[in-house]
């Protein structure tokens, strides 16, 4: 709601070039930009063009931003690859956004691609340290870690109860694809301008089910332990 006194709300677009921080990671928006905006912030709509983002292992363009009064946020992206993949306008909302000098925040966030999980991100400027964390039902759990400095960058995969069937999205589509199963433990790669140098992972898979396109069945029941340092 706007108070009383003041003018309907307002709906102001900025255009921002990029903002590139030490170790060329992610271009941001400084809360000092809020600052110079005219009117209450209260009474304020602001909408940003959020430069691209490239890092080794992901990339984002064509991000807009809607910062809203309440303190959620709105985004909207392009283009976003990941994995060998890549999504077309995927649409994030956050509940409670908070936009710093030293970090972005994303809390009780929802992404229209992944429906029934509870999305948040936490960035922090100077360390360059991104933590992305995906939760649903039955304690289950997604989490991604990411130091991307110059020199050396690293990448850390935790998984509770993931649903496997999740990834099927990752696979190619001309072969079979997980349709059940849960997945738990960690993956961690450590590379740096080269490639990757190192990984390690210590996963446990259980009551894996796949088919193909047709239906037809794959596997059934699988399960097992994965162990590897290289």
């Amino acid at each position: 709601m706007i108070k009383s006194g003041y003018p309907m709300l307002i709906n102001t677009t900025i255009k921002f070039a990029e903002i590139l921080l030490q170790g060329r990671l992610l271009p941001i928006l400084l809360n000092i930009c809020l600052l110079c905006l005219p009117g209450p912030l209260h009474a304020l709509q602001v909408t940003l063009n959020i430069a691209d983002i490239t890092a080794p292992s992901y990339s984002l363009r064509g991000i807009k931003a809607a910062l809203a009064q309440n303190g959620s946020a709105e985004f909207s992206i392009a283009e976003l690859h990941f994995a060998d993949k890549t999504w077309r306008k995927v649409h994030l909302h956050c509940a409670e956004f908070v936009l710093s000098s030293a970090r972005v925040e994303c809390l009780k966030g929802k992404l229209d691609s992944i429906p029934g999980m509870s999305v948040s991100f936490n960035y922090e400027v100077n360390s360059q340290r991104l933590d992305l964390r995906l939760s649903g039902n039955n304690n289950e759990l997604w989490q991604l870690s990411t130091d991307s400095r110059v020199q050396t960058w690293r990448a850390a995969l935790r998984f509770r109860n993931a649903q496997i069937m999740r990834m099927a999205g990752l696979l190619p589509p001309d072969k079979p694809l997980p349709t059940h199963g849960t997945l738990n433990g960690s993956l961690v790669v450590e590379g740096d301008k080269n490639g990757l140098r190192q990984i390690n992972a210590a996963l446990q898979l259980a009551d894996l089910a796949a088919a193909d396109a047709s239906g037809l069945h794959a596997a059934e029941k699988l399960g097992g332990k994965l162990q590897i340092h290289a």
